[in-house]
This record gives structure tokens, C-alpha cells and sequence, in this order.
């Protein structure tokens, strides 16, 4: 019975609503998203591994390529505005140039590439492109990082992990394979995978991934039986279009642990998923994220933290 002050809609139409929104939410897609890939370049050494990651991907999975570069604006402090703004229109235009001339160098086919010099910071301006309507993945560089360095300025790769919530390449400082075949996936029973954001990944990939290992180090204080049963609970999630296996490893130190695997498995990447505490404050903890990009032997992709989690 209706409350006052309300209408009470004939059944057949409430039925209809109802067969609608099932028949929406079960048949109808979204529009898909372009797919883009962001490159952070600095024109350092380790730039072009980058780079001509993103363009190998990009021929293969019909992905536009947008390199993205801060630049060093040096104006003396007691500049008027307008004498500033035309030395910054001036670095720009010289960063862009220089951001073709860097491409136009290490790749023969520039095609599908688009330029951007950022105008703010670089946080700033990467998550203003990541407002726009793709699927975007951000590619990073690893160049290593000294203990100092940690402690006093950090790390750029960590900083977008940090600030973003999209799926990040970090390409480590030396040549590797390019066109993997198998997906090596870090887990732990206590904080779920995100397997939406990897079914996308895997989406991109398309066939060309024909393994993927679901991994996971047991500390002394995690239990080798949950572990197991999660990792089965994946295994029967993934297996079919792809050959699944898991593996767990007893031990404290999860980076060292990962580390010796993927020296053993060069065939592949390491997926990780970015957690909900903090990446600073390395003095005192350590991070397997941190721990891995700081020392950038290994080729990662960074899945972002699942909406809801804490």
C-alpha cells in the first residue's frame, strides 16, 4: 500500500523498470575507451627504454602514445609576470622541440605520437591528462636510487604510484624482453586482487600472454593455508584462455624473494598491486613497491588500489 503523499505505480510498469535496468546492466557495455599510453621522458639514458616500450606495445594493441616532459624553468624571482611568462614560453617551446627531436632519434615510425610539455608540476599535469576520457597507462622509467637520494628526493616512479590510481609500467634502467609471454602476479590472501583492473591489462595484451603465475611469500605469520586457498581461488578465476599455476614461497623478506625469482624468469613481468598505506617514509619501513623500484631490476606493472579498499 502506498504512503500518503506518494503514487503507487501499476505492477506490470514497476516489472518493466525493473526488466530494464537487469536487461542494461547484463547486455549493455559502455562505450569501450581508447586505450592511451603517457611517457614520462626526461631525456635521460633510461628515456628511451621507455619509449620504445610504449611504441612496441602500442603497434600491437592500437594504443596512441602521449609523451609527456617537465622542464627546468629558471626566472630570476624579481621577474615581472610578463617578462616570466615569456621565458616560460620559451622553455616550452624548446622542450617540445626537443621532446620530437629525442623521438624522431631513437624511433623510425612516429606515428600515432603526441607531444606535451607540462605547464604545472608534473603530478599536476599528468593528473589533469588522466581526467580525460582513455584508458590510460603511465610509463615510468627506474633508474635506481641511492640511500641519500631516498631520504632527501625521493623517487619520480614512487611519487606517481603514489598520487595516481592508474595502471603504471616502471621500466627498469636495462634492456629486457619486450613482448612477454607470462605475467608473474605478487599477491597476498589479505588484501584482494584487484581483478578488474587486471582483466583489462590482460585485455590489452590480448593473446599474447599465455602464462600467468599467481605468487605469493608467506611470512611466519601469515597462514600457508589461507594463502594456498587464495591462490587456488585465482588459479580457477584465470584458468582456461590462459594457463594458470601458483606459487608460494615461505620467507621474510618478500622483495629479495621476488627479486631472485624474476632473475630466474626473464620471460615475463611482475604485477603488483599498489597497497593503502603510505610509500614514505622509507627510513623506518619498507615497502615491497618501494623496495623494487628503488632498485629497478625488474620490469613491473603497478595495478592501482581496488575502489573501496583501505
Amino acid at each position: 500500500m502506498a504512503t500518503k503523499g506518494t503514487i503507487q505505480l501499476p505492477y506490470f510498469f514497476v516489472a518493466y523498470r525493473y526488466r530494464c535496468r537487469y536487461w542494461y546492466r547484463y547486455t549493455v557495455k559502455p562505450l569501450p575507451m581508447k586505450t592511451r599510453f603517457i611517457v614520462l621522458i626526461d631525456f635521460s639514458s633510461y628515456s628511451k627504454f621507455e619509449l620504445q616500450l610504449a611504441k612496441h606495445w602500442a603497434d600491437s594493441m592500437a594504443a596512441d602514445v602521449l609523451l609527456l616532459h617537465e622542464p627546468v624553468v629558471m626566472a630570476p624571482a624579481l621577474t615581472d609576470a610578463s617578462t616570466r611568462n615569456e621565458i616560460i614560453g620559451y622553455e616550452t617551446d624548446k622542450a617540445l622541440n626537443k621532446l620530437k627531436a629525442f623521438t624522431m632519434q631513437h624511433l623510425p615510425d612516429t606515428r600515432r605520437i603526441s607531444y606535451r610539455v607540462a605547464e604545472d608540476s608534473l603530478i599536476i599535469s599528468l593528473q589533469r591528462l588522466l581526467s580525460e576520457y582513455y584508458y590510460n597507462v603511465i610509463f615510468v622509467g627506474l633508474k635506481g636510487t641511492g640511500f641519500l637520494k631516498r631520504i632527501f628526493m625521493g623517487s619520480t616512479a614512487i611519487s606517481v604510484i603514489d598520487e595516481t590510481n592508474d595502471v603504471v609500467v616502471a621500466v627498469p634502467r636495462h634492456s629486457f624482453n619486450m613482448s612477454p609471454d607470462t605475467l608473474y602476479i605478487s599477491v597476498y590472501y589479505k588484501y584482494r586482487l584487484n581483478t578488474a583492473e587486471l582483466d583489462k591489462v590482460l585485455q590489452l595484451f590480448g593473446d599474447k600472454i599465455k602464462h600467468i603465475r599467481f605468487l605469493s611469500v608467506v611470512a611466519k605469520k601469515d597462514s600457508m593455508k589461507q594463502t594456498m586457498g587464495y591462490l587456488e581461488e585465482l588459479r580457477k578465476m584465470y584458468h582456461g584462455e590462459r594457463d594458470a599455476h601458483i606459487e608460494a614461497f615461505e620467507g621474510e623478506d618478500a622483495f629479495y624473494t621476488l627479486k631472485q625469482y624474476m632473475n630466474a624468469h626473464a620471460d615475463g613481468m611482475l604485477v603488483v598491486q599498489k597497497g593503502s598505506r603510505s610509500f614514505t617514509n622509507q627510513v623506518f619501513r619498507r615497502f615491497l613497491i618501494n623496495e623494487l623500484v628503488y632498485d629497478a631490476s625488474v620490469p613491473l606493472i603497478v595495478l592501482p588500489q581496488e575502489s573501496g579498499q583501505v
